[in-house]
């Protein structure tokens, strides 16, 4: 697990495992060619929850129901009218953000690709839902654990950290300040330390019948709280670096359609008011020309 603060380059680190960035300087070394990936916003289609989670995998009854198991969403089945086969409308606007969370990371274990990358794919999970995943997914009897596959998971809770063999933390510029397992960092002074510490405030401050809500949650993601006003959400070396691999004649030929597509939309409202004006200049000059006649 990659642990470290708002802005620090988790995200970008993974992304760059897995192609999706080049690198800057240096080289990556991977011993995977394939992964499944499983990002902050979760990828929804347009369809069913059953076919959101299969994908483009092949059906696996013993295996579908397992992995739903494990994501805890046998539970929501019950409660939607059509179970899995409920439609999750544009973008999943009919489910929860943590049903759609939950999906994303049930097609990531479903494809049962041996490496796992996940970008903090437990966010906005409620404390009891999160912790079932975790002890269905990451605990020493979990899943992925009997199977033997590779999560590489970046996330800014301590109490995920409890689960992973390994645990690399970030400084704010990216760099790697500790490295090791968590029972290791936990017992020195650094940011693991006082990320651990500052979880316990928060529940030792809290009553013994105070109940857990979204905003508590929050609050336990003590980094999270700030926004990096810096981070930008688009950058022209990104936008360049694809449109040189897309290659000119492909990216002209994309641009003449674009064209393409465009005058079509915008003609018919051109050829309508065209129309209009011929139509009133015809009349006006008929009705002055009997008038004047």
């Amino acid at each position: 697990m990659i642990a470290g603060p708002v802005g620090s380059g988790k995200s970008t680190f993974l992304k760059t495992l897995i192609g999706e960035i080049p690198e800057y300087s240096g080289s990556i070394s991977t011993s995977f060619t394939h992964a499944a990936y499983c990002s902050q916003s979760p990828w929804i289609t347009f369809g069913t929850i059953q076919e959101n989670i299969v994908g483009a995998s092949p059906w696996d009854r013993p295996w579908y129901d397992q992995v739903t198991k494990s994501c805890a969403l046998q539970a929501d089945f019950q409660q939607l009218p059509a179970g899995d086969q409920t439609k999750v409308g544009v973008r999943g606007s009919r489910l929860s953000g943590g049903q759609q969370m939950r999906v994303a990371l049930a097609r990531a274990l479903y494809s049962k690709e041996p490496v796992l990358i996940l970008d903090d794919a437990l966010t906005g999970l409620d404390r009891e839902t999160e912790k079932i995943i975790l002890e269905n997914l990451f605990a020493d009897h979990g899943s992925i654990k009997r199977s033997g596959r590779t999560v590489i998971m970046a996330t800014n809770s301590a109490h995920h950290l409890l689960y992973a063999d390994n645990v690399i933390a970030l400084d704010e510029h990216g760099r790697i300040i500790q490295h090791g397992s968590y029972s290791d960092l936990i017992s020195s002074s650094g940011y693991i330390r006082m990320l651990s510490d500052g979880v316990n405030q928060v529940n030792t401050s809290r009553s013994p019948g105070f109940v857990l809500n979204d905003e508590t949650l929050r609050e336990l993601n003590l980094d999270d709280q700030h926004t990096d006003l810096s981070r930008r959400t688009g950058d022209w070396t990104v936008y360049r670096f694809y449109f040189q691999n897309i290659g000119w004649p492909l990216l002209s030929l994309f641009l003449a359609c674009c064209v393409l597509f465009i005058l079509g939309l915008s003609f018919p409202q051109i050829w309508l008011q065209w129309c209009i004006c011929c139509t009133w200049f015809l009349f006006t000059s008929n009705y002055l020309h009997w008038h004047l006649v």
